[in-house]
């Protein structure tokens, strides 16, 4: 625990204060890029640190995690890309985690889609203030949906409601006390009106329309709330809007110059979610990247590939290592890792290295139970483009590099 972390532990010891672990920012890194625009990633991101840091502190001190009900991976990346907030289900009780890496905390706001979609809905909203620099999430207090929805201000234009700060109950400990009263806490809801398959398939071939932003506010609420209720339809409006922004960007596909990496030059690719691949490899594993072909003094960053929604939440870690040669040229090792927990890739993805214009040039697929695939070590000249392809089944996702030559 870092030391800011302790000392604000100390000055405001009524509050609930988590340190984001490591593991946890790697996880919550790779939900970033199921998203379709920087807001929603943002929202992926705080809100997949504060679900998994407030699940462990449940487990730490009170034993409640296997109580604990979570949506499913594809139904909060489809909430995440168009609303901020997560809830728990522990027992009867709902809780509404409302993350905001905001300084100010005057004000707690909650969106309209968690007090006013009756299946959405909680008992009780808790804020969360985080600290992304300082790495540390504020439980700093909570209230209850009888109160936002009976004495909280609603704003029309951003659709929320909100109390101000020091209305909320700052100790946590009292909800998880006094869950078996928890349904006294809940206001009525008015019901949602009915929509016609024609119409939501309207809406969502509207909404799916790549943005900077979540198109929440594009409709009525009457029908985005209705829409968002249906498990099926904000599901394929999610991946309507994935679909919309591989269009979109395939035209734009940032260009990795490893030039950069070979002067330890790293801002522009950690921009596209390059990172040093200690991040992301544990220590035997990169044994296996030195023992082969990489020199253990070779530059290595990795990538964290998330192929979830096609391929049922399986992630990869895209490796690449690059050794200069003495004649000028460029060594590359390419390899692909299982994430996490996982010890083995799945059987039958494909690794493969194509050249500017898309011809394929090397390939390997992966067997049962391998452990990691890899490229054939290769040599490129200054000047050299390509690309690394993985793919498995009719998904894949494709990396492009360029090896320029210097410029003085």
């Amino acid at each position: 625990m870092n030391s800011n972390l302790q000392e604000l532990k100390t000055l405001i010891s009524e509050e609930l204060w988590l340190e984001c672990l490591e593991t946890e920012r790697r996880e919550a890194e790779a939900f970033r890029q199921l998203q379709s625009n920087e807001t929603a990633r943002r929202n992926a991101y705080i809100n997949h640190l504060c679900l998994n840091a407030f699940l462990r502190w449940l487990k730490e001190n009170w034993e409640l995690e296997s109580s604990c009900l979570v949506s499913s991976t594809t139904d909060l990346t489809s909430i995440w890309e168009v609303v901020n907030g997560t809830a728990i289900a522990i027992g009867q009780t709902r809780l509404v985690l409302i993350p905001n890496d905001a300084v100010d905390t005057e004000e707690f706001s909650v969106p309209q889609e968690w007090i006013d979609i009756p299946n959405w809905a909680g008992n009780y909203y808790l804020a969360v203030q985080v600290d992304l620099e300082q790495n540390w999430l504020r439980f700093w207090g909570y209230t209850s949906h009888k109160t936002l929805k009976g004495k909280g201000i609603y704003d029309p234009i951003y659709r929320t409601y909100s109390v101000n700060g020091d209305e909320l109950i700052s100790d946590l400990d009292i909800i998880l006390v006094a869950r078996e009263i928890c349904n006294q806490e809940q206001a009525a809801i008015d019901p949602l009106p009915s929509l016609s398959e024609q119409i939501a398939e309207s809406l969502i071939a509207k909404l799916s329309q790549p943005s900077l932003y979540s198109p929440r506010l594009d409709i009525k609420f009457e029908q985005w709330g209705a829409l968002l209720a249906n498990d099926e339809w904000r599901k394929n409006l999610y991946i309507m809007r994935q679909e919309q922004k591989v269009i979109a960007t395939a035209k734009t596909k940032i260009l990795v110059n490893l030039n950069q990496w070979l002067k330890n030059n790293f801002t522009e690719s950690m921009q596209a979610g390059w990172h040093s691949a200690t991040e992301f490899l544990a220590p035997e594993r990169q044994l296996a990247v030195v023992r082969n072909n990489a020199q253990p003094d070779s530059v290595q960053q990795a990538k964290l590939l998330n192929l979830q929604i096609q391929l049922k939440e399986q992630a990869v870690i895209l490796l690449v290592a690059l050794t200069p040669e003495a004649d000028g040229r460029v060594g590359v090792l390419v390899q692909v890792h299982p994430y996490g927990s996982e010890k083995q890739l799945p059987a039958f993805l494909t690794l493969a290295l194509l050249s500017d214009s898309s011809q394929q040039l090397q390939s390997v697929i992966s067997r049962e139970r391998d452990n990691y695939v890899q490229l054939p070590y290769f040599r490129c000249q200054k000047g050299t483009n390509f690309f690394i392809k993985i793919a498995i089944g009719d998904v894949s996702v494709m990396e492009k590099f360029a090896i320029n030559h210097d410029v003085d």
